[in-house]
This record gives structure tokens, sequence and C-alpha cells, in this order.
């Protein structure tokens, strides 16, 4: 039937041929190529609840319209397990995606729509959503080495600065900077950094 599904240690993988499938944008990356969606409660055809992903992650085109955490999107998409190392020590990318509950991978077939908008209103999806409303309004500004470090200090978002401007940083010694602009990913710093975050995030956002 096309479809393949996998249980390892608690987190639910699947393999899917290109299908219509729902689900709500919980982060929301720009990058120079497209944007990437992580969405949970997936709602997959010929799935029952018990073997979706909790998660999946998917690139989408680029697009005058930005999905934002909290809404419910329906795109057609291809879904394969995440990939593991390509060779011995190399990056374990399946490592990453099992701490983030992430069953899935692909990308998006046409564009993306939304259905509805805060789902739920959660404290973390509205921060999220901030935080790329103010990525997105940096880099309209600027689109520049200049804006995409400005907006990687402001949010910790660093998938939207270009490749060669981050190997530039990471060979001048400076790209610690924004992975401490970003301590808020960390459990034990959530709650104050990202709280700050919010109201910077929504002042800035209101100025505009």
């Amino acid at each position: 039937d096309g479809i393949r599904d996998i249980g390892v240690t608690g987190v639910q993988t699947c393999a899917l041929p290109i299908s219509e499938l729902t689900g709500r944008v919980v982060a929301t990356e720009i990058r120079p190529d497209g944007r990437r969606l992580v969405l949970d409660r997936v709602n997959l055809p010929g799935l029952p609840p018990e073997r979706v992903p909790e998660r999946v992650r998917l690139r989408v085109p680029r697009e005058r319209g930005l999905p934002l955490p909290g809404e419910r999107v329906a795109l057609r998409a291809q879904l394969v397990p995440p990939p593991l190392p390509v060779a011995p020590g190399a990056y374990d990318f399946a490592r990453w995606a099992w701490f983030e509950r992430i069953g899935a991978v692909g990308s998006a077939r046409g564009s993306v729509r939304v259905l509805a908008s805060g789902e739920v209103a959660e404290w973390r999806l509205e921060l999220n959503a901030a935080r790329t409303r103010l990525v997105a309004w940096v880099l309209a500004r600027d689109a520049g080495p200049a804006g995409q470090i400005s907006a990687a200090l402001l949010t910790g978002e660093m998938g939207h600065i270009q490749p060669d401007l981050m190997a530039a940083m990471r060979d001048s010694g400076l790209a610690h900077l924004l992975s401490i602009s970003g301590l808020h990913r960390s459990e034990e710093h959530t709650s104050e950094l990202q709280s700050r975050q919010y109201l910077v995030c929504r002042l800035l956002l209101e100025k505009k």
C-alpha cells in the first residue's frame, strides 16, 4: 500500500508516498532556500492515530505567505523516516530527531494552505510565532549580512543565515555569539529567557 511505519523506542516513524496531510505548526524556520515547518497533531491518510508520528518536519517552498506556529495547515508531501548517518561518525540526524519527537521528514509538493489560526492558545506557540514574525520583519528591511546577524541575535534563530556568512562566523570564532543568544532553547533556561524574549518581540513588533 506504499505505507511503512516503524516504532523505535517510543518514537513512531513512518514512510508515506505523496499524500495530503494536515497538522498544527509548532515551529517555522526561515531559510535561504525556503522554509521548514514542524507539525504536530498530524493527520495522515491511511494511518490510524496510534501509528502517526508525534511530529513531522517538512521543507516547503518560499511563498508570499508564511505559516506561523499555532496555525493548522494542509499540504501535499512525501514522508520518510529521519535519515541515519551516511558514514561512521557522521552527523546523526535521526538521533537529534528522536529527542525532538520527530518521526518523519519530507518535502511539500505545492503550496501550503492555512485552515485555521490560533487553534490552541499556548504561550510557547505564541512566542515561536512572534520570533518568526520578527525574523521576517528584520529580513524584509535588510536581507544582507547585517540583517541576518541582527535577526539571529534578537531571536536565536540561525536557519536564515546564508551558508557563506555562517562559515565566516565560524572561521572568525564569533559563531558562539549566536549560540549564546539561542540559550532559550535549553530547558534549564526556558522559562526566564523565553519570557524576556517574548516581551522583546512584542515590543519591537508593536512599533513596526
